[in-house]
């Protein structure tokens, strides 16, 4: 490398013509920088007619006194051309490279912040679809059942003729996330996927599946159809893009669960204020219930000790009356000796007067036995 000296056409015409004219003003020695460098250009034997390696060698000296100088040796003119071979290829990875990252970038600035699936899908696929040139495009995501559903697609022509939902073991998209690599499809079928344009409709020749993941997790599997074969850049880029693409779907799926989880948390949280409120006011119920049955226990054990104060009282009287039945089951026996004494005074005066009038009798009967035998007599 180094500076390339400026000429103007007057300097190349007074130096190279024949007629003369006014050279350039002289510029002061103590100013004028001598350009350094070279450029050099090597020609392969193969590309030579005699076969041999060619190399032109332009040193970057000042106009006026440069001279090219052309070697011819074969050992030093492949060196120098292997060295400009490396130098080129080097340049081409670094472009390479440099290909790789800024799509990896720009698709990482145009994924961010989605919070849908869908989204996500419709972003990654109208940047990477043409990124590589392709021309129609499906993007699944994979639930853990090994189930792939169409998230977002890209130039389809009839999109309800596509799966929208694979099965595991379905097709080459559930075998390239089941086997976790890249599948590239060649001379596909005229009706697998039809490429839809305002001109019409075409199939596209190859297909490159490749899948998604995270932290070694498939998430899902992106389809990519090209008019043109798949080439290894287009490869080497899905499978860079691969984990990150992954990380953003697990991003949403998880958010999305965590957004399902919060809700449901929050219906959790509703119903249990409503459970909340209605014990409370079960507790207020239960209280006064509360309330009413200490109430209750204080009125009966007022009742008891009134009860009890009235059993006293009774059993007072109870002792009084036992007495007195004590007394009068006394004054009964009482009596009724005395009734057996007056029955049997009675009896006895009974049987005295009866012996009495027996006695009588026989004594009236006897005196007029007398009074009839003297009146016979008499007579």
């Amino acid at each position: 490398g180094g500076d390339i000296e400026r000429v103007d056409l007057k300097g190349l015409e007074g130096f190279y013509g024949t007629r003369r004219v006014a050279m350039l003003t002289p510029v002061d020695p103590r100013r004028y920088v001598e350009p350094t460098g070279s450029n050099g250009i090597a020609v392969a034997p193969a590309n030579t007619q005699d076969g041999h390696a060619l190399l032109l060698i332009n040193p970057h000296t000042s106009f006026y006194f440069r001279s090219e100088l052309q070697v011819t040796s074969d050992e030093g003119l492949n060196a120098y051309g292997e060295i400009l071979s490396h130098e080129a290829e080097h340049n081409a990875q670094l472009r390479h490279q440099d290909w790789l990252r800024s799509g990896q970038t720009e698709l990482a600035g145009k994924s961010a912040n989605m919070h849908e699936l869908e989204p996500l899908a419709a972003a990654v696929l109208n940047f990477v679809t043409p990124y590589l040139g392709g021309v129609v495009a499906a993007m699944y995501a994979r639930s853990d059942d090994g189930t792939l559903t169409r998230i977002g697609a890209y130039g389809f022509a009839h999109q309800e003729g596509h799966a929208k939902v694979i099965q595991p073991k379905e097709s080459l998209a559930a075998q390239a996330a089941n086997e976790n690599r890249i599948l590239t499809l060649r001379e596909l079928p005229p009706d697998y996927i039809k490429v839809g344009s305002g001109l019409g409709e075409t199939a596209p020749r190859e297909l490159l599946i490749a899948p998604i993941s995270n932290h070694g997790k498939i998430k899902g599997v992106i389809e990519i159809g090209f008019l043109h074969p798949v080439r290894e850049r287009d490869t080497e880029f899905m499978e860079l893009i691969g984990p990150a693409v992954g990380a953003s779907v697990a991003s949403v799926v998880y958010r999305h669960r965590l957004q399902v989880a919060l809700e449901e948390q929050q219906a959790m949280n509703e119903e249990l204020q409503v459970q909340q409120e209605e014990l409370r006011t079960a507790n207020e119920e239960l209280e006064e219930q509360s309330r009413a049955l200490e109430e209750s226990q204080t009125a009966l054990e007022n009742q008891q000790a009134e009860l009890e104060q009235t059993n006293e009282q009774l059993a007072e009287q109870a002792a009084n009356l036992d007495l007195k039945n004590a007394a009068l089951t006394t004054a009964q026996e009482q009596l009724r000796d005395r009734a057996l004494e007056l029955e049997r005074a009675s009896r006895y005066k009974s049987e005295f007067l009866a012996n009495m009038s027996h006695r009588s009798e026989e004594h009236t009967s006897e005196l007029q036995s007398r009074e009839t035998i003297s009146y016979a007599v008499f007579c």
